[in-house]
Formats: C-alpha cells, structure tokens, sequence
C-alpha cells in the first residue's frame, strides 16, 4: 500500500490570513501561493487555474494501490474529483463551519466554498470501505477533524489538527482514544498535524499513545514572514502502528500550489 498526504489550501484561509502584501510595485503578497495565481491584469487571483492544476497533480500520483489524504479540499475541486475519479473510492466529511472571507468581500468559490477531509482509496485496495468520523470540537472550531477509513484491516486516520498547544494535544488525546478501540488490526495516521516531529513525539508521551512517528527529515510547508522572508517547518506527518513498517517515504514540493508539501510512503505488514 502506498499512503500519501497534502493539505492542498483552502483559498478563503490565506486570503484571511496572508493577503497583505510586502510590495505594491509590482505586487507582491506575503504568500508564495498568491503570488503564482494573481492575475494582475484582472487583480484577481485565479483559482480555477489552481484547482485544475492541483486536479492534475492528485491525478498523476494515484495508482492501484494509493490511499490518497487531503486537507482543507474546497467543494468545488471535491466536485472535480468525483467526477474523473471513476476507479477510487471517495470519501470524505464535510466540516460544520463554512470559511468566510473576513472583509465581506465575496467568496471566490461560490455556492461550493465548504471545507472537506477527503480520502481517496484505489478500488483494487478493497471493493467497499467503511468509515468514522472525530470532530476535533471541544473548543469550538468546527473546522478541524479526523475522517478514519477502514481498507482491509488497515484504518486510515487523515486529520487535520488545531493550533496551539493546548487545543493539539486534545485533538491527539482524540485520536489515540478512538485508535483503543482498535476497529481494525493496524492503524495509518496521516495528515496535517499543525505540530513539529518533536512537538509530536512529546505530546505522544504525555498521553501514553504508542505509535511509531516516520521521521521525514524535510520541511512539509512553506511560508513568507512580514518582511518577505521565505521560511520552512515541517507539521505533516505519518505514524504507523508497531506491526507496519513504511519505507520509500517522501517528501514532494508542491511549487506553491499549496502552502503544504505532499508526502508519503509505502507500508508493509510486518509477520
């Protein structure tokens, strides 16, 4: 099985939080992914472009065997999916909370702005799938979670955990409370964890969840500071229960279609 992972950028999240720009002449936004996809004839951003675009890259690395996890997928690329994805499984859990843009202005979206985890399983990986869902709502967000699919004896959890320290190590503690019920025989934990490789391994400890965390060595998502400086952090991970081994991971630049990188890796069943 080979396990993938991209958080590929609701738009309406980095027009709140990175619109500003730190140039005028020529304009320049504080986010490498704005900067690819403004149109500055028209001064917009040119989101069909990127969701046809990041369409194309999830297409490409689908294969018989791929799972296949995505964060913060707008409604309109779900749609997309859907259609041209006739040999996969999808399944995915729409959050409660619908993004708004804060200044008012109108939603590049459209009527298909809401915000989804999104689970792509090749057909030939298993003929039907279950699956749970964990809203991470304790404190009110409504717009981070866990969907967890079930594909032979495996369960795929892909999150998408909260900020802060405090509201992570809830979303963990949910994680590994549900993972006791042990559903299946092996567990895959994959997604944007919204916390460094160490951050992980600590607020694991902490809570008494044993898992083995795939140490990716390499930043997972890009960033521009105020002053217009690039920086790099690495907060998407995949941990594996002790009876799995991952090899062949990776970790792919995405070249600002997402803030995030894409990652992945092959799992094995170890007897």
């Amino acid at each position: 099985m080979r396990v993938l992972s991209w958080n590929v950028l609701h738009l309406i999240h980095e027009l709140n939080h990175n619109s500003h720009t730190i140039s005028e002449e020529p304009r320049i936004f504080a986010s490498p992914v704005l900067n690819k996809f403004y149109d500055n004839k028209n001064d917009i951003i040119d989101e069909y472009s990127r969701m046809a675009q990041i369409e194309k890259f999830i297409i490409k690395h689908l294969n018989s065997e791929t799972v296949f996890a995505l964060q913060e997928v707008p409604g309109i690329l779900l749609n997309r999916l859907k259609t041209v994805l006739k040999n996969y499984h999808i399944i995915h859990y729409l959050y409660p909370r619908v993004p708004k843009m804060k200044d008012g202005s109108p939603d590049p979206y459209g009527e298909y702005g809401s915000e989804y985890l999104v689970t792509i399983v090749s057909k030939n990986l298993a003929k039907d799938v279950s699956f749970d869902v964990i809203p991470f709502d304790k404190f009110k967000d409504f717009g981070k979670g866990a969907l967890v699919v079930k594909v032979g004896d495996i369960d795929i959890y892909n999150y998408h955990m909260e900020f802060g320290q405090e509201k992570r190590l809830v979303d963990l503690e949910q994680l590994f409370l549900f993972s006791t019920k042990k559903l299946s025989k092996h567990q895959i934990m994959l997604g944007d964890s919204n916390m460094s490789f160490q951050d992980w391994i600590t607020d694991s400890a902490r809570i008494g969840f044993q898992d083995n965390l795939v140490e990716l060595k390499e930043p997972t998502r890009e960033g521009v500071t105020k002053t217009g400086k690039l920086y790099y952090i690495q907060i998407d991970h995949i941990s594996i229960s002790s009876q799995l081994y991952a090899k062949n991971w990776f970790v792919e630049n995405t070249k600002s279609l997402s803030d995030h990188y894409l990652i992945g890796a092959e799992i094995l069943v170890m007897n």
